[in-house]
C-alpha cells in the first residue's frame, strides 16, 4: 500500500470530528469523514463480519491523507498497522458526561 495516509483521528463522534475534518481540508488534506465512509460501508461491513481481512478496506484509503469519525475512529489501530508513518490524533471531550450528553442529542 502507498503510505499517503498522514493522519488518523481516533476521536469518537462529538469530540470535534467535523471541526477537525474542516481544519484538515483547509490545510489541503484529503479527508474521509463519516459521509465518505458510507460510500465504502460494504467494505467496512465485510471486514467487521470477518468476511475479508483489512487489506481491501485499507486499499480504498491509499490516496486519502486523513480519516475521521466512525467507523474509522474505532479501528484506528488497523489503519495505523497499514499506515505506520501516520500520526494518530485522539480528540476528547472535557468529561465522559459531557460527551454522552452531546452524543445523546445527536441520536
Amino acid at each position: 500500500l502507498s503510505n499517503k495516509m498522514k493522519i488518523i483521528c481516533a476521536g469518537f463522534p462529538k469530540t470535534g470530528t467535523k471541526s477537525m475534518a474542516k481544519a484538515l481540508r483547509l490545510l489541503g488534506y484529503t479527508v474521509n469523514d463519516f459521509e465518505e465512509h458510507l460510500e465504502n460501508i460494504d467494505e467496512f461491513l465485510n471486514f467487521f463480519d470477518g468476511e475479508k481481512d483489512s487489506t481491501a478496506l485499507m486499499s480504498l484509503h491509499r490516496n486519502i491523507d486523513a480519516v475521521v469519525d466512525q467507523p474509522a475512529c474505532t479501528m484506528w489501530h488497523t489503519f495505523f498497522q497499514h499506515y505506520p508513518d501516520s500520526k494518530v490524533i485522539l480528540m476528547e471531550r472535557d468529561s465522559p458526561e459531557e460527551w454522552y450528553a452531546s452524543f445523546v442529542k445527536m441520536i
